[in-house]
């Protein structure tokens, strides 16, 4: 069996200290495409690298599809089934309350924070 380094694992580009400390800092509350972008990595290495790394999202995190989740149901969904849809499909524990200051914060009727 190949020893596999957590640096490297083979590809061609492999992750620098500097890169690392980079998605150290930004991973838990930076959406990973614009992690991705600044790194000059794909969304998939850099949540590959995340994982490898035990770096999590913030528990206030919301990422993209979730809050295209949450726009897309709005009309048809109340805050609570949102909420329940959220976890059978991301795994996401948010409250109603969580599901409505987002939604407000999405169309520019609350500030974000």
């Amino acid at each position: 069996m190949a020893n596999k380094s957590p640096v490297n694992r083979g590809h061609t580009d492999p992750w620098t200290a500097d890169q690392i400390a980079v998605l150290t800092k930004l991973y838990p509350k930076t959406h990973n495409e614009i992690i991705a972008g600044e790194l000059g990595k794909s969304e998939r290495s850099i949540r590959a690298k995340a994982t490898l790394l035990k770096i999590k999202k913030a528990s206030y995190f919301w990422d993209r599809p979730e809050e295209t989740f949450v726009l897309k149901n709005w009309d048809a969904m109340s805050p609570d089934e949102i909420s329940k849809g959220l976890k059978e499909k991301f795994g996401m524990d948010k409250t109603k309350w969580s599901v409505i200051n987002k939604y407000r914060e999405l169309k520019g009727l609350r500030q974000k924070k």
